[in-house]
């Protein structure tokens, strides 16, 4: 059966959980503001490519390909 709810909420906001998202949202729009060239720019600078980060290059990208999206529908 589908639940319908939960136990009662705890009152907490949660803050790290909006600060992702928003996160999120401001990256992909600050990605799509300058035209599809500086997008796919973004993307292979920013993006996580296993074999570049095997080698020691690019580690930023442990971090910043979490908040690049491919597009307003896989946002």
């Amino acid at each position: 059966m589908i639940p319908i709810g939960d136990e009662p909420s705890s009152g907490i906001i949660p803050i790290i959980n909006l600060a992702i998202i928003i996160t999120c949202i401001g990256v992909f729009f600050w990605q799509a503001s300058s035209g599809i060239n500086f997008f796919r720019q973004t993307i292979d600078t920013y993006g996580l490519v296993p074999s570049e980060v095997m080698r020691g290059e690019q580690l930023h990208t442990f971090v910043s390909y979490m908040f690049l999206h491919g597009g307003i529908i896989h946002l």
